[in-house]
């Protein structure tokens, strides 16, 4: 698998629907199709559907501000930043 190209990346930066779609598919594969979903759909669930609800649209909102950030001038921040530490040592790297 090749890596994102620069015309991609200057669609996510340039393209707010793009951003936005992406936020939304970004949600949904990696939080809402995760263990998250098994909770949820437990018979001894503690999150209702409509509270469901407000957990992923807040997290596609934080996810579009993230992208944002990301393909914006604070995007070579956060990536210098990551470069030099890790934002959250106490979390597992991924597998």
């Amino acid at each position: 698998m090749g890596s994102m190209d620069i015309n991609s990346w200057l669609e996510i930066q340039n393209n707010d629907v793009i951003r936005k779609r992406m936020a939304k598919l970004i949600a949904h594969d990696c939080f809402r199709n995760s263990k998250l979903e098994d909770f949820h759909a437990a018979p001894e669930s503690r999150l209702s559907d409509a509270e469901m609800k407000v957990l992923m649209v807040d997290i596609v909102d934080r996810t579009y501000d993230f992208l944002s950030k990301l393909s914006g001038p604070q995007g070579d921040i956060m990536i210098e930043t990551l470069k030099s530490r890790d934002a959250v040592p106490e979390w597992n790297d991924p597998q």
